[in-house]
């Protein structure tokens, strides 16, 4: 089952949770110094010099196989939300999982996110996030409108790129999304992923908890950093699980009725 986790940045070294434990993290990307921005990209919202929205493994039962993320653009109140360094290793790709990965990754933006954005730097990562349903800009622009020059600059500008990027849109729609897959859900198989959901609202809401109180009993900390950078994520993580549980046991409730 593909799944997507944060990293833990609890009292461990950064090695530990740094995105060279994915292995053959250095392959996911032909040129090197993609590899290198994308490890410093991981292991810099690790440190907290970067806290804005996600980094995540990409796992297969619980084996770490690419990384992915998003993050807010100054245009993210009108629902764009830009895609972070997003990869698989050779050896798991035309299997379906980056796909999958994306749709999880919708799954924790914002309320408010209409459009996912990827900024391409290549030919070979054009052809491969097309595949996954994302369209060019000039196409988004026809398609769906309410998209301006000043918003190409902004997404320009904000994830590294020039004139020579392209940059790639995908559209949201949470509507639609849960009728994309048409295979056949057993009620025990949502009773299991309630299960799993329980489980970790369980855990988040006990890591919270005791981080909050830590931050309380500590004197010599700057409480608004620890807030932003320890409490805020796990808070998040909290509401996301809830919502979760709550939509589970809903289906739950609506096939045992029929």
């Amino acid at each position: 089952m593909i799944t997507l986790t944060k990293p833990t940045t609890a009292k461990r070294i950064l090695l530990s949770n740094s995105a060279k434990l994915v292995r053959g993290f250095n392959r996911i990307w032909d040129d090197e110094e993609y590899s290198r921005w994308a490890f410093e990209a991981f292991d810099n919202f690790l440190l907290g010099k970067d806290t804005d929205g996600e980094c995540l493994y990409i796992r297969d039962n619980n084996v770490k196989i690419g990384i992915t993320g998003w993050y807010t653009l100054p245009i993210s109140d009108r629902g764009f939300f830009n895609l972070r360094w997003h990869g698989i290793i050779p050896e798991r790709r035309d299997t379906g999982v980056s796909s999958e990965a994306i749709e999880l990754l919708i799954d924790r933006l914002p309320d408010n996110a209409e459009f996912l954005v990827q900024l391409s730097f290549s030919k070979g990562s054009d052809g491969h996030f097309k595949k996954l349903g994302f369209i060019p800009i000039d196409d988004a622009i026809n398609e769906y409108g309410g998209i301006g020059l000043t918003d190409i600059v902004c997404i320009l500008n904000n994830g590294g790129g020039d004139e020579n990027s392209s940059i790639l849109i995908k559209k949201i729609d949470r509507s639609v999304r849960a009728s994309k897959d048409k295979s056949i859900i057993h009620l025990s198989d949502l009773g299991k992923l309630l299960d799993h959901a329980k489980l970790e609202l369980k855990k988040y809401r006990i890591r919270y908890t005791f981080k909050y109180r830590s931050g309380q009993r500590r004197l010599y900390i700057d409480h608004d950093n620890y807030t932003s950078n320890v409490l805020k994520p796990l808070s998040r993580e909290v509401r996301y699980w809830r919502r979760t549980v709550k939509w589970l046991e809903s289906l739950v409730r609506y096939s045992e009725s029929n």
